[in-house]
């Protein structure tokens, strides 16, 4: 996944990710770090993974995840 990606799911479903909001997207990551980080993801929906990955790609070089 990156930024002309499509959000696959939610209250910014079919726009691009670069256009989503940054404080939506760590409410995701908020919402799901745990299951993603102690199972690597593996109870995770296929699009919540893909964007959970792309989460942590965005925001790695931050102190907000």
């Amino acid at each position: 996944m990156n930024d002309e990606s499509i959000m696959p799911f939610g209250k910014y479903k079919g726009e691009k990710m670069i256009e989503v909001r940054d404080s939506y997207l760590l409410w995701i990551w908020n919402k799901n770090k745990t299951e993603y980080k102690e199972t690597d993801g593996f109870g995770l929906s296929p699009d919540t993974l893909a964007v959970m990955e792309y989460i942590e790609d965005c925001f790695a070089a931050s102190d907000l995840i």
